[in-house]
């Protein structure tokens, strides 16, 4: 079962969809309201985050420049130096 869910890129304004996997509904006799929850084993990774986890796939709303200057690599000359 996969759900679709909506996040509000603050920096931009703009919707980001992301969808991710869920369990089932699940119910107790006790619970009045149904549960579902977010897939978390699988093989997935990001680079620099330890251990791997279930996919989210995230649908990139941003058209045109991504970077803020455009540059992949920027050089800024702070007090006499070069910094990359």
């Amino acid at each position: 079962m996969q759900l679709m869910i909506r996040i509000l890129a603050a920096d931009t304004g703009k919707i980001v969809k992301a969808t991710l996997g869920i369990s089932p509904e699940k119910h107790s006799r006790h619970d009045v309201t149904p549960r579902r929850y977010a897939h978390t084993e699988g093989t997935t990774e990001i680079s620099g985050v330890p251990g791997t986890s279930a996919p989210v796939h995230v649908e990139n709303p941003l058209v045109g420049i991504v970077l803020p200057t455009g540059q992949e690599q920027d050089v800024l000359n702070l007090e006499g130096k070069q910094v990359r």
